[in-house]
């Protein structure tokens, strides 16, 4: 590297007051990266050439930079020119000592990673966690990496496990990892705190949930500017966050994944804005025992329902567009589940729904089985129906109830709004509103007749 460059990054550290920083080179000073990090001090820069480094590194707690030459040129060629694969089964890269945002990590491409065997819930159960980075009471910087081909048997989080961690991914592409546990691309737990910005999270599979990002325990992420797709998993949603207290979506796009619901929130607390998910096979989001605040969003082309809503649900939603779902049962474009003791709330004010289908014909566009269903200056509009059978645009059951203010119904269905009296009627309110069915506005049920009247 040109002594040029050198001196501008002395000159860089001793205007910021650290006036020991020095930069050290591999592998021209050393010929590992971790001989580089034993040697450092806080402050110093480990500068890696281009190649391929065969090594498990350990930032041993010091507030160091270690990255390529992408730190000085900003060519992310160097990203994938220069990359460090484990030589032994365990985690790549490792922060555990207390670590801060002081630590960075840059401009690399982290392959090959097993995971190292941790029991984090102290159960006497140890799994492997954290393939490519493992980051536990710690909270470094990681920014415009590669993490690719990691690998989890069990536990999580094949590219990145964090544990009590506040840590910063940004600009990072996480892509091929694999875990047959939960969390193929992030696993956080601990009462972590974690960002994810500018980021791509793409081709991971996980067997259970979390194939782009699982968020459990106490932790809470925002997400923002960043995109997750073409991920497969069997179970769960793509991005999976529960029992977290306030975790933000912003500008966030979850789209063509596979066998799997595109956002899975349980037991937590969130706010998504402008957030699109779509042509997932499988659900686009399922609200369970949550509480969502959501803006601006468009949940379309789903094949098992746009939205689910069930448990002890709150989902309130503004300006949303659902659309062109479609389902094997009822609902396509919502579908409210609840029961005995159970209060489930869906609200939708100035949304649209409209193109969503159901094989079966009925509650096209929202089905509410014994929930509470509120649509406020909300417009459904062509919902599909086979012309060989019956069909409806709304479908109550189960003793729910709807409130419909300001609004227009005007779709393709037979009918409207039908209310029916299988498993109890449901309570209807309706004020201000146009309501233009095929055959009729609004119909009910019998469970003694089947008849329509």
């Amino acid at each position: 590297m040109p002594n040029y460059w050198i001196n501008v990054l002395r000159i860089v550290f001793l205007v910021s007051g650290v006036t020991r920083a020095i930069v050290i080179n591999i592998p021209q000073d050393f010929n590992t990266i971790q001989d580089g990090i034993d040697s450092s001090s806080n402050g110093d820069t480990i500068l890696i050439a281009p190649g391929a480094y065969h090594e498990n590194i350990n930032f041993q707690g010091k507030d160091i930079i270690v990255g390529s030459l992408f730190i000085l040129e900003q060519d992310s060629s160097y990203i994938s020119q220069t990359e460090i694969t484990g030589d032994t089964a365990s985690s790549i890269v490792v922060f555990e000592n207390g670590e801060d945002s002081t630590s960075k990590l840059i401009g690399l491409t982290i392959r090959d990673g097993f995971g190292t065997l941790l029991d984090p819930d102290i159960d006497g159960t140890f799994d492997d966690y954290g393939g490519g980075i493992l980051c536990i009471n710690s909270s470094p910087s990681l920014t415009n990496l590669n993490i690719t081909g990691n690998y989890i048997n069990s536990g999580g989080g094949a590219a990145i496990y964090l544990s009590n961690s506040s840590s910063l991914i940004n600009h990072v592409k996480i892509y091929n990892n694999t875990s047959d546990n939960f969390g193929g691309g992030i696993y956080c737990d601990n009462y972590s705190s974690l960002k994810i910005l500018n980021s791509e999270i793409y081709s991971n599979s996980a067997s259970w949930g979390g194939q782009a990002v699982y968020c459990h325990d106490s932790s809470n992420v925002i997400i923002r500017d960043s995109k997750m797709h073409s991920n497969l998993g069997a179970n769960l949603g793509v991005v999976y966050i529960k029992d977290s207290p306030n975790s933000i979506l912003t500008d966030v796009e979850i789209a063509d994944n596979l066998h799997t619901t595109g956002l899975y929130l349980g037991y937590s607390k969130l706010f998504i804005n402008r957030v699109i998910i779509h042509d997932n096979i499988g659900a686009g989001m399922r609200v369970w025992h949550t509480e969502l605040y959501g803006v601006n969003c468009e949940f379309h082309n789903n094949t098992f329902h746009g939205i689910i809503v069930s448990g002890n649900a709150f989902a309130d939603l503004y300006n949303v567009e659902i659309y062109s779902n479609s389902t094997n049962g009822f609902g396509g474009g919502i579908y409210i589940t609840s029961s005995f003791m159970l209060n489930t709330i869906l609200r939708l004010t100035n949304s649209l729904l409209h193109g969503n289908t159901s094989s079966i014909g009925v509650g096209s566009n929202i089905h509410s089985y014994g929930g509470e269903l509120i649509l406020i200056n909300t417009t459904l509009a062509n919902s599909f129906i086979d012309s060989t059978s019956y069909g409806s645009s709304i479908l109550l059951d189960n003793e729910g109830s709807l409130m419909i203010v300001n609004s227009i119904l005007y779709s393709l269905d037979y009918v409207e709004i039908d209310n029916n009296g299988s498993h109890g009627l449901s309570d209807i309110v309706i004020g201000n509103t146009n309501i233009h069915g095929y055959l009729d506005g609004i119909e009910r049920w019998t469970p003694l007749t089947g008849h329509f009247f």
